[in-house]
């Protein structure tokens, strides 16, 4: 094994490793060390989407990688989440606790950052009281949508796995109706749809703007280690090209 698999949900979460991709669920192999694919929202686009990256490349270490969205209210957005456990409402699924170690290692002190559970849901969780109700029924920190399905996944195949993912929706944000309405399956948001929603609701438009500022909080985060999985040190440690740097001359989280 010398190459890691990275999946994302959406284009804006792989735009650092790329400016142009692939159609969702299209494996792309940047370079010996790494390949991506864009799944699209939810569990069914995930698991085909690894299963399409496992048939083209073989054998790889799996990373779920993106975004999340906070249920503990003192997550910020830019934290970044590296998870020991994700969850879900049958299964739990433990991350490879050596490899998430060194990934840590390689952005202490430059980023905020949190190991508790990530929980598994089938829907966006656009509001406040989603995201409360989710935070006392459960015991995890953040949510998203794909990363259980992706665990699932590496667990069948015998593969290591973790999630790299930063806060871009904070406990007490909510996803405008004009956003989540005009944002496809598929990840990709319509312009015009956005348009035409905020002209229904224009009150949406300060949660919209918190929205981009949250979300680039999360990228800056996420930025120096796309940089680190382009040169090969995001590998497992078994696995890495070379010592894995830390990131003290990158951009900082």
């Amino acid at each position: 094994m010398n190459a890691i698999g990275l999946i994302a949900a959406t284009a804006d979460e792989l735009r650092m490793f790329a400016r142009r991709l692939p159609p969702p669920g299209t494996p792309r192999q940047l370079n010996e060390h790494l390949w991506i694919v864009r799944s699209g929202i939810g569990a069914d686009a995930a698991t085909a989407a690894a299963e399409r990256l496992l048939d083209a490349a073989g054998a790889l270490a799996l990373i779920s990688w993106g975004t999340a969205g906070a249920l503990a209210p003192d997550l910020a957005a830019g934290d970044l989440l590296l998870p020991h456990r994700v969850i879900r409402a049958d299964d739990s699924f433990a991350t490879d606790a050596r490899w998430r170690a060194q990934v840590q290692s390689m952005v202490e002190g430059h980023c905020r950052i949190r190991t508790g559970d990530l929980l598994h849901s089938p829907a966006v969780v656009t509001t406040v009281q989603a995201k409360c109700t989710l935070r006392t029924t459960h015991p995890a920190i953040a949510v998203d949508m794909e990363s259980a399905a992706l665990a699932a996944r590496a667990r069948q195949h015998g593969l290591p796995f973790i999630v790299v993912r930063a806060i871009a929706d904070p406990a007490d944000g909510h996803i405008p109706p004009a956003v989540s309405a005009a944002i496809n399956g598929n990840g990709q948001l319509s312009g015009m749809r956005l348009l035409a929603g905020l002209c229904r609701h224009p009150g949406d438009l300060p949660g919209l703007r918190a929205l981009a500022r949250d979300f680039a909080a999360a990228r800056r985060t996420l930025a120096p280690l796309a940089a680190q999985a382009l040169a090969g040190h995001l590998a497992p440690p078994a696995h890495a090209a070379a010592p894995a740097p830390g990131i003290a001359q990158a951009e900082s989280c």
